[in-house]
C-alpha cells in the first residue's frame, strides 16, 4: 500500500518503512550493469577515434651538397635609366570582363541552399548519425503497446502520442549536441577566417546550420513515425488514423524542434564553447523538467507544452496561439543570434 500510494502517507510510517530487496531484484540491476559495459566495449570498438595503421612508406635517404663559395647577387639599378615599355600588339589585348556583384533575397536563398548542400555532406559523414537513426526508430517501436490495453480515443492516438513524447526528449538531446559541433566545426578545423572570408552575409552561415539541424530532426522524426505505423500494424492494433500522427507531428514536434534548433543556435552564439553550452543545456533542461514535473508547467517557459496538451484540445484556437508563440520565440532567438554573431559584415 506505502509502494503504491506513498504522498498518502505519514511521515512516521515513511520513516519506519524498511524497503528490501530480492535475489531477483539484484540480479536485475547486475545484469542491468552488465549489458551496459558490452554495449559500451562495443561503442568503444567500433567507433576509434585513432586512424587504421597504414603501411609506412620506405624512407628516402636526402644528401645535402655543401654550399658553394660564390653567392649571385645583383647590383642595385639606383640611378639608371628605365628602358621604355613596349605597348603590346592589338591582337594580343584581351577585354577583362566587367563583373557586378548580384545581391538580393534570390542571390541570398541559392546561397542557403548551396551552404546546406555542405553542411548535409558533413553530417552524412558522421558515424554516429546511424546510431541516432537507429535508437529513433527503436523508440518508436517501443512506444506502441505490446497488447490490447483499453485506450481513451484510439491506438493511432496512444502511439502517436507516446511516440511524440519519447522523440522531443531525445531529439532535445541530438540537437544540443550535433548543432553545438556544427557551429564548432569551422574553429576547430582552423578553417575559420577562410569560412568568414566568404562573400555571403551572416544569415547564410547562420540558417544553413540552423535549417539542415531541423530538417534532419525533422527526418528523424519521420522515421519514427513510419516506425510506428509499421509496429502498430504488425501487432494488430488496427485500424490505423494516420491524420492522428500528422496532427500530432505537426502541432506538437514539428515546432519544439523548430523552436529548440534556433535556441541551441543561440546559445552558442552566446557562449562560444560547445562544452559549456552543453553543460547549460543540460542543466536547464534538468532544471525545467524538475519544475514542470512539481506542477510549474506554464505555457510561456513551457514552448515544448510539457505535460500541458490533450489530442482532443490540438485543433482548438488557444494551442496555435501556443504553437505561434513557440515559432515567435524561435524567430527572436535567430534575431538575436544574428545581431551578436562575431563576424562583422
Amino acid at each position: 500500500m506505502i509502494t503504491t500510494n506513498p504522498w498518502g502517507q505519514s511521515a512516521d510510517v515513511l520513516n519506519k518503512f524498511v524497503v528490501s530487496y530480492s535475489p531477483e531484484q539484484y540480479a536485475n540491476r547486475a545484469s542491468q550493469i552488465i549489458l551496459s559495459s558490452l554495449l559500451l566495449l562495443l561503442v568503444y570498438s567500433r567507433f576509434r577515434i585513432d586512424p587504421a595503421e597504414q603501411k609506412s612508406e620506405p624512407f628516402t635517404k636526402l644528401t645535402l651538397s655543401e654550399a658553394s663559395e660564390r653567392i649571385a647577387y645583383s647590383a642595385p639599378s639606383y640611378g639608371s635609366f628605365d628602358l621604355p615599355i613596349e605597348a603590346a600588339p592589338a591582337r594580343d589585348r584581351v577585354t577583362l570582363p566587367k563583373v557586378n556583384p548580384t545581391t538580393g533575397p534570390a542571390t541570398t536563398r541559392f546561397q542557403i541552399i548551396a551552404a546546406m548542400g555542405v553542411e548535409f555532406r558533413l553530417l552524412r559523414a558522421e558515424r554516429g548519425l546511424i546510431v541516432l537513426a537507429s535508437l529513433a526508430m527503436l523508440l518508436s517501436f517501443l512506444s506502441v503497446p505490446f497488447s490490447r490495453i483499453p485506450v481513451e480515443i484510439s491506438y493511432s492516438v496512444t502511439s502517436a502520442t507516446n511516440t511524440a513524447n519519447m522523440l522531443l526528449l531525445f531529439l532535445a538531446c541530438a540537437i544540443v549536441f550535433y548543432t553545438g559541433e556544427a557551429m564548432h566545426r569551422d574553429r576547430e578545423l582552423k578553417i575559420e577566417p577562410v569560412v568568414w572570408s566568404t562573400p555571403a552575409p551572416n544569415s547564410v552561415l547562420l540558417l544553413s546550420k540552423c535549417l539542415a539541424m531541423t530538417l534532419l530532426s525533422l527526418a528523424l522524426v519521420l522515421a519514427g513515425g513510419l516506425t510506428t505505423i509499421v509496429t502498430q500494424v504488425i501487432r494488430g492494433h488496427t485500424p490505423v488514423d494516420v491524420s492522428a500522427y500528422l496532427i500530432i507531428n505537426g502541432v506538437v514536434v514539428v515546432p519544439a524542434v523548430v523552436f529548440l534548433t534556433s535556441f541551441v543556435v543561440l546559445l552558442n552564439i552566446l557562449l562560444r564553447s560547445k562544452y559549456l553550452v552543453y553543460v547549460v543545456a543540460v542543466g536547464a533542461g534538468a532544471g525545467l523538467i524538475y519544475l514542470y514535473n512539481l506542477g510549474y508547467k506554464h505555457w510561456s517557459y513551457n514552448p515544448l507544452l510539457y505535460q500541458l496538451w490533450k489530442y482532443h484540445d490540438l485543433t482548438s484556437a488557444t494551442m496555435l496561439a501556443y504553437r505561434i508563440y513557440c515559432l515567435a520565440l524561435a524567430a527572436a532567438c535567430l534575431a538575436l543570434a544574428h545581431v551578436l554573431f562575431e563576424r562583422k559584415t
